[in-house]
């Protein structure tokens, strides 16, 4: 696994769900469309399988606890909700995930049927 490709997709996470909160479709379910084309693209970039699921999976719970975390506006303190947001952000890396695979399974298919 390459920990590089990781990173990157943590920190391309973090960036995408910040500008989630504050530019791009705020408030609207239209914001999942930027973020399912991140999970894509990872799946497609990255060759390898397992880091490809893991790297999904990083990219997927960093945007979703920054997206959550970034537009908390309740009228509680922010650490109640950390645990839902947590568990929230747990279920989006598990989706994530499962896309950056689904990703990166058939651009192997493609790249097969290419050499063929």
């Amino acid at each position: 696994m390459r920990a590089g490709a990781v990173l990157l997709s943590a920190a391309a996470g973090v960036v995408l769900g910040w500008l989630s909160v504050h530019a791009i479709f705020s408030g609207s379910a239209f914001v999942l469309i930027p973020w399912a084309i991140g999970c894509l693209l990872i799946g497609f970039v990255i060759r390898h399988v397992v880091t490809a699921l893991v790297a999904s999976a990083v990219f997927g719970f960093a945007v979703s606890i920054t997206f959550l975390v970034g537009g908390y506006a309740g009228g509680g303190p922010l650490s109640a909700a950390l645990g839902i947001f947590c568990a929230l952000a747990g279920l989006g890396a598990v989706v994530a995930a499962a896309v950056g695979l689904a990703a990166n399974r058939m651009a192997r298919l493609v790249a097969r049927r290419g050499r063929a």
